[in-house]
């Protein structure tokens, strides 16, 4: 009851606020008309839009259907205007001061209006604020945005420059263009290996016209601190003004609802200055804010307005934040004595970050819907995530996005934007465009306690120290570079307007150790320190002892192809071969697929390559994510003491084979649904020590304390099972004491010994299946075997009975089947929703899984759409 008054009083305040405010913002999205400057003919455009999607379907079809993406470079060479007319009513012209704000403009632009030239742009991550009260007239007024092609930018930015500035060109597998380091948009837009080559053109966040009189309020950044000497807490706010004229004499209120944070006083306002400071001093009865799984995730609104001599309001503005603590913890361990930890201390208790690294929903931000948004970040959390890395070849996201990470307590890692896999230039204007757009980008995300940490960029300390773009040719320039960029420019402005973060150059990177280097490390990518990446493609990927075990891997995956119904979103029957041209072309990755040779026996079907692909991802993934979670807190020659597995990547941007585990539209692949079960709060994890079975028990609380006295016990189950028939062949059951560490071994046996007892001939006849306290769903297995070498694993006839509809929309499905099938995959075709389990070993004759559609369905169309398989049954 409590959190529906507070999220009500939120409302009643917005409504009011924009109220007051809205009469003042003369919004200029909607319909537009664009043109080629070669040709007089123009279509309509919407804004927020960019120019393909204004194309489409008009001039151009679908850009991602099928060889499109080649067949339109032309769109990207073009120089594009956007026009639209608008009327300035008298209330308009009657403001002191009147600004056309552009809150993303993509990118290299010059507006006029009514023909009169007032300003340019040249950054896509930058807000631009230009005085027009000069230039727009009572009644129609004309404005044109003309555009750029970003391309030809980029590429004669490149051209005159001193010298090179690597790398030129992303690999011919991308079908991209060269220079994108040259030019302040997505990075990823130029092509990338899990992205297409779609450099957009356009007005693709708001833009509007302001006008105030006095004052207008443009941000507020909060810190909240515990009270010296006091048991509560400290909330100090800065709010960023700009005035219409020298000095403003005005009456600010504020005011934190629901807790005894409010004030009112008089201040003169001088242009010379960019920002007041508000303090209030609150009782220690705030709740704090959580990571997902560690609590809940209040949050608190400060709302500050002023106001004239009269008493009428002159600005207003309302910021959501929330009282937690956030420490990036480094120290040599003990048990090792080299090397340095990393982990993230929330309100005092260090938790180990789940998750995954976020990459923009789709190439055109426009058709990202505020429903699909929150589908994916809810996917994240459902999948026992607590932690999202912004990476920095993508966007600074909606506010949406961060006000939902917020809600969901899913901490976000932040790269700084649009710095990624490659050096950079450091001329003074370049730098001058950086510094603004880091100064506004932080300024406008402060507020948010899902943020955790800003990274400078990603990879381009590694790429400099470990020759990867060549820059040893001259690696003094190069070095001085990255420091005049990353050190001297994006570390000073962080710090400067947020002091609550810790903020590294780059990851991969050592941490304090880099620091110590000087900002660049002989190896960023050191195990013993910092963050980690590591992408498994030379070795056996379901081989646990292949992997490097970092503190803190920010970057590790697997390739695997969306589903067929995915696929069909973008191609035709003739593409539905796995070596057929269209295949080849959506291959961007120059390692190409990792082979799925553990799983597979000869298949003719896509939708079975498919299959198998998803499988290999997804075990490979389950087998490195357990091992981290597994060296929490004890290392093997150095190695260990992780504290965080963010695997690459969440989301696909588009129907291609990527590192993701949820494919464009929403699906889930078999890898999220595993990811549930690695990334649970509570996890039984086995393997296999050469012929040694160990069992560890790992836990996200063991800060709660068990008592002296408490004898109480869990059960770890043991049980091994054949291929061939579901009896047990033999069990173990183990009562064990919940450990006070994360991570504990708690059954150690040579495997031997167990099998035995069994009626298996051989491993590879049996797997093994664990359970805690006699609960095998939420449990864990174990392959003795590669599953293409089993013995006794039968054909499966798997059927499901009629679904029914429970009270809360959900459906309960039954499954029946003659014998035991791996890895058996539900699919629902076109029907949105996911599974409460999937890509399961039905070790049973019949279990129930819950389906959650995303859409309104019948049981009729659900049972229609319905289909199931296992490995065996895609087998010759």
């Amino acid at each position: 009851m409590k959190s529906s008054v507070v999220m009500l009083t939120v409302v009643l305040l917005y409504s009011l606020l924009c109220v007051r405010t809205e009469a003042n913002i003369w919004d200029l999205g909607g319909q537009w008309k664009v043109y080629n400057v070669s040709s007089s003919q123009s279509i309509k455009a919407w804004v927020p839009g960019t120019i393909y999607t204004a194309l489409s379907p008009k001039v151009i079809g679908e850009p991602y259907y099928r060889f499109n993406d080649d067949l339109y470079r032309w769109v990207a060479t073009a120089n594009w205007t956007y026009s639209r007319q608008f009327t300035a009513t008298s209330e308009m012209l009657a403001m002191e001061r009147l600004q056309l704000i552009c809150d993303g403009v993509d990118t290299v632009s010059d507006i006029y209006i009514n023909d009169r030239y007032i300003g340019s742009t040249k950054d896509a991550f930058l807000q631009y604020v230009f005085d027009v009260k000069d230039m727009v007239v009572a009644g129609e007024n004309t404005i044109d945005v003309r555009l750029q092609s970003p391309v030809s930018y980029a590429m004669n930015q490149s051209a005159n420059y001193p010298y090179l500035v690597p790398p030129k060109c992303p690999p011919e597998e991308q079908h991209g263009w060269c220079y994108v380091n040259f030019i302040r948009k997505p990075q990823f837009s130029f092509s990338w290996d899990w992205a297409p080559s779609f450099p957009t053109s356009g007005i693709w966040r708001n833009i509007s016209i302001h006008g105030y009189q006095g004052i207008d309020f443009r941000y507020i950044t909060i810190e909240t601190t515990k009270a010296l000497n006091y048991s509560g807490w400290m909330v100090n706010a800065k709010v960023f003004y700009e005035l219409s004229r020298s000095s403003v004499d005005t009456v600010v209120t504020y005011s934190i609802p629901n807790l005894h944070c409010q004030g009112k006083f008089p201040l003169t306002l001088k242009d010379d200055a960019v920002f007041f400071l508000l303090t209030c001093i609150v009782a220690d009865n705030v709740e704090l804010w959580w990571p997902r799984g560690y609590g809940a995730q209040p949050l608190y609104t400060l709302v500050v307005e002023a106001l004239d001599t009269s008493g009428t309001p002159q600005a207003a503005k309302i910021v959501r934040f929330g009282f937690r603590t956030v420490d990036v913890e480094q120290y040599t361990p003990a048990d090792t004595h080299t090397g340095l930890t990393f982990s993230f201390i929330v309100n005092e208790i260090p938790i180990f970050a789940k998750g995954s690294n976020w990459v923009p929903a789709d190439s055109f931000q426009e058709r990202v819907t505020s429903s699909y948004r929150r589908r994916l970040l809810q996917s994240a959390a459902d999948a026992n995530m607590n932690m999202l890395r912004i990476c920095a070849v993508g966007i600074y996201e909606h506010d949406e996005f961060y006000d939902i990470a917020d809600e969901l307590g899913l901490m976000i890692f932040h790269d700084i934007v649009g710095f990624n896999c490659a050096m950079y230039p450091r001329d003074p204007d370049f730098l001058t465009t950086v510094t603004q757009e880091v100064t506004h980008q932080v300024r406008r995300l402060q507020h948010h306690p899902s943020i955790v940490i800003w990274s400078g960029n990603n990879k381009n300390e590694l790429g400099l120290a470990l020759n990867l773009y060549g820059t040893n040719s001259n690696f003094t320039l190069y070095k001085s570079d990255y420091l005049s960029l990353y050190i001297d420019t994006i570390m000073t402005v962080v710090e400067r307007e947020d002091g609550t973060r810790t903020f590294i150059d780059s990851s991969p990177n050592n941490g304090a150790r880099t620091v110590q280097d000087g900002w660049v490390s002989q190896n960023p990518n050191d195990t013993l320190y910092g963050t980690v990446d590591h992408f498994e493609y030379d070795h056996d990927a379901w081989d646990w002892t292949v992997y490097p075990v970092g503190r803190f891997v920010t970057e590790y995956g697997l390739q695997s192809w969306p589903s067929l119904t995915t696929l069909k979103t973008a191609s035709e029957p003739q593409d539905w071969n796995y070596d057929s041209p269209f295949c080849e072309h959506r291959q961007h990755s120059v390692n190409g697929l990792v082979k799925y040779g553990k799983v597979q026996r000869p298949v003719k079907e896509i939708r079975d390559i498919i299959y198998l692909t998803q499988i290999n991802q997804a075990i490979a993934l389950k087998t490195y994510s357990e091992l981290l979670r597994r060296r929490q807190n004890e290392a093997v020659n150095g190695e260990g003491f992780t504290m965080g597995a963010l695997f690459w990547q969440l989301e696909d941007i588009w129907q291609a084979p990527t590192w993701a585990s949820i494919e464009y539209g929403g699906k889930w692949k078999m890898l999220h649904y595993y990811a549930v079960r690695f990334f649970s709060d509570t996890l039984i994890s086995p393997y296999i020590d050469q012929s040694e079975l160990k069992v560890y028990y790992i836990q996200d609380f063991p800060s709660v304390p068990r008592k002296a006295n408490d004898s109480s016990t869990n059960v770890l189950n043991i049980r091994v099972r054949s291929w061939s028939s579901f009896t047990v062949q033999y069990r173990v059951d183990v009562p064990f004491l919940r450990p006070s560490q994360r991570a504990s071994s708690i059954y150690n046996r040579p495997l031997s010994t167990i099998l035995a007892n069994t009626n298996c001939p051989s491993k590879a006849y049996c797997f093994l299946e664990f359970g805690l306290n006699e609960n095998f769903t939420t449990g864990n297995w174990l392959l003795l075997t590669y599953p293409k070498d089993t013995k006794g694993l039968h054909r499966a006839s798997i059927k499901i009975g009629d679904p029914h509809l429970n009270q809360d929309g959900t459906f309960t499905l039954q499954l029946s089947s003659t014998t035991v099938a791996m890895f058996v995959w539900l699919d629902t075709g076109v029907i949105e929703g996911r599974f409460s389990d999937n890509g399961f070993i039905m070790s049973e004759p019949s279990r129930d899984v819950v389906f959650y559609p995303w859409q309104n369905v019948s049981v009729v169309d659900l049972k229609t759409n319905l289909t199931v398989t296992s490995l065996a049954n895609v087998y010759e």
